[in-house]
């Protein structure tokens, strides 16, 4: 009996001794971890706001944090709350990392903007061109000058082979004027002699002006035969070919001229369709260059940015969510308002990503519509799949963001948390109309 007593005290000697190097150990491991929180507490406060620096002090917090686990729930929670606090200055140095690639999307989603309304101008004008380049036809014109030249060489032809007939007749008529003329003299000076005379020497003289005069009239009627004939069957007709002559010439130089006029503004229109089809072909080319720069920034750093700073902000809200469970009730909304500090921060990168992507893939695909681009068209088929997966990606988010966001905010229940929810209600009433401006 007294040896079983001295091995009961002998086991409970044992216990207590090792009860005791384990209250020593927990002891040490509080310590040591109440040590990790102190220094990080301190070192958050020196950390600088921008630069890289910045961000691997913070990386470093967060994994000595992490390892804060099970011996004191104020402890945990004091870590998840640093843990949320510099999740969240990642976040944002993440996001204010990928400044210059956001401001070069924003700025090739712009010029793309532009070069493809001034695109769409040019493409236009050289389908317009090429259009009245087919409507500038002289053909028919042509065919027209052709019938006026020969119908004018056909009438001036026949005008003169008329001229001779109507020369011969005239100079007939001239002669015989002159003949007429010279009798009338002879018969005056016949009369004259008459009545210088006795009456029967006279009556001579007179009977033989008679005749004279008579030969005179015989030539004046055969003038006024050939005058008459000259003026209807020859003079007329002659007059007649030179008036059509004179229409058929004035027919084929209008003709004429109207086929100059078309070749001339044919040659002008082919001239501006070729500057413009020069000039379509470099806004192509910078389209293609634009565009294809917009799908590396989209595809590549953009969101990279994007992925990274979610991420940051994921871990912070489920740092501030731990720690509204292990914290005390006191602490309870500090933790809430960081918890919805990271959703709200996630909703409006969310928006600013599914907006951006969305104006991208609208722009773009104008831009392949157009089928000039080359370099855009044979890239889009597979690409705008890609922009539609992340945009849809990001629409979720946003969802997941503000129904998150939303809940909180109302958790809180005072007048901070009905301001919030008004917030919230924002986006989804605008973005529609936003999204071709916010990227």
């Amino acid at each position: 009996m007294l040896a079983r007593s001295r091995h009961l005290v002998g086991l409970a000697t044992l216990v207590a001794a090792g009860l005791t190097a384990c209250d020593n150990q927990n002891a040490a491991d509080h310590r040591a971890q109440t040590e990790v929180v102190r220094s990080a507490t301190v070192a958050m406060q020196a950390i600088p706001t921008t630069g890289p620096k910045a961000t691997s002090q913070l990386k470093a917090i967060t994994q000595d944090l992490r390892g804060i686990r099970g011996n004191s729930k104020t402890l945990e929670s004091t870590a998840q709350r640093l843990t949320s606090e510099a999740e969240t200055r990642l976040g944002i140095l993440a996001w204010q990392a990928g400044a210059t690639e956001r401001t070069d999307a924003t700025e090739a989603a712009a010029r793309i903007a532009g070069y493809l309304a001034s695109a769409s101008r040019r493409q236009e004008h050289v389908v317009q061109y090429e259009e009245l380049l087919d409507s500038l036809s002289t053909d028919e014109l042509e065919v027209l000058r052709s019938k006026a030249t020969q119908q004018h060489a056909i009438t001036q032809q026949q005008h003169d082979e008329q001229i001779p007939a109507l020369e011969e007749l005239d100079q007939a008529n001239a002669a015989a004027a002159k003949k007429v003329l010279d009798l009338r003299l002879r018969a005056a000076d016949l009369r004259a002699k008459a009545n210088s005379v006795d009456g029967v020497t006279g009556k001579n003289y007179r009977i033989e002006a008679a005749d004279v005069e008579h030969q005179a009239a015989v030539i004046e009627a055969e003038m006024e035969r050939r005058g008459a004939n000259a003026d209807l069957n020859h003079r007329q007709t002659v007059d007649q070919l030179a008036m059509r002559a004179g229409g058929a010439a004035v027919e084929a130089a209008v003709a004429d001229g109207e086929i100059t006029r078309i070749q001339e503004l044919s040659v002008a229109t082919r001239a501006r369709s070729k500057d413009g089809r020069s000039q379509l072909d470099q806004l192509s080319s910078r389209l293609s260059d634009e565009g294809n720069r917009l799908i590396d920034l989209l595809i590549g750093p953009t969101q990279d940015t994007f992925a990274t700073t979610t991420q940051h902000y994921q871990q912070a809200a489920i740092a501030a969510n731990k720690a509204m469970r292990l914290g005390s009730r006191g602490d309870r909304k500090t933790d809430q308002l960081s918890a919805l500090q990271a959703e709200m921060a996630m909703l409006s990168v969310s928006l600013e990503r599914q907006s951006r992507l969305r104006l991208a893939i609208r722009i773009l695909g104008d831009v392949s519509a157009m089928g000039e681009v080359q370099g855009i068209t044979s890239r889009w088929s597979e690409t705008r799949q890609l922009l539609q997966d992340r945009m849809d990606e990001a629409a979720t988010m946003v969802e997941q963001s503000r129904s998150k966001a939303a809940g909180l905010a109302g958790g809180l229940g005072d007048g901070v948390g009905d301001a919030l929810l008004n917030m919230l209600e924002l986006p989804a009433s605008e973005s529609d109309d936003s999204d071709d401006s916010a990227a």
